[in-house]
């Protein structure tokens, strides 16, 4: 058996040999060659009365997947006849490739919307024989519905008819570009003390009318003057114990 790979770029591989020189103690009458290939077709018979006329014994074929049989016949000018064979082995072992894989890109938020709708053009395989199948292989949400903001890595693969596999890979990024909505109340906000007090426990009058956004957020507030809060205290100034002044 003549094992070999397939040519660069190609799904078959071209064997070169020199074809058997027969001999007989008479004359040879018939000389022929056929080409049975993994499929079962058949290619022949060709004759070789070039050779027995004293051509050259070079020859050359290109041989498809998997395991070819080369088969001769010879018959003399009598009828006896006798045949040899051997079998060529052509294995594919040329990765796919990506003609088209998509370059890392970035979403906006639609409006209104915590996340931003994706879609790309899909990936695009090639093979020197056949690709079988080109999928998508990560678990991230599916194409062309609304993505929550982050960053997302799609990977798809494409195997050819060998089992020989070619990776596609690249990221999405979903931005939140909407900035959150807040009515506050007006700069100057006058109260009595509250009786018996030097101080005020702040009413509604302090808190925003409105805080509204696409996506989740967190209120935070912070009072200076007579009453100090540190910036970042989470949620609204109403209720808070106020000082005078």
């Amino acid at each position: 058996m003549n094992t070999r790979d397939n040519d660069a770029g190609e799904c078959v591989s071209q064997f070169d040999w020199d074809h058997p020189t027969p001999t007989d103690n008479c004359e040879v009458g018939v000389y022929t060659f056929t080409v049975t290939s993994s499929d079962g077709s058949v290619s022949g018979p060709s004759s070789l009365d070039a050779l027995l006329a004293g051509g050259s014994a070079a020859t050359s074929y290109d041989f498809e997947l998997g395991t070819s049989t080369v088969s001769y016949y010879i018959e003399d000018i009598y009828g006896n006849s006798n045949t040899c064979s051997f079998t060529v082995e052509v294995a594919d072992t040329e990765d796919p490739t990506f003609g088209y894989c998509p370059v890392d890109f970035e979403v906006s938020n639609s409006v209104d919307l915590c996340g931003g709708a994706v879609t790309w053009a899909d990936p695009i395989a090639g093979d020197n024989c056949s690709i079988v199948s080109n999928v998508r292989t990560d678990a991230g949400p599916a194409q062309g519905t609304i993505w929550d903001p982050g960053t997302y890595t799609v990977t798809y693969l494409a195997t050819d008819g060998a089992g020989l596999t070619a990776v596609c890979s690249f990221e999405v990024t979903v931005t939140d570009n909407q900035n959150p909505e807040l009515l506050c109340p007006s700069n100057i906000v006058l109260a009595d003390s509250d009786d018996g007090l030097c101080s005020w426990e702040s009413d509604a009058q302090v808190a925003p009318s409105l805080d509204t956004d696409n996506c989740p957020f967190t209120l935070t507030y912070e009072i200076t003057g007579a009453t100090i809060v540190a910036a970042g205290t989470v949620g609204s100034a109403e209720g808070t114990v106020l000082n005078v002044g």
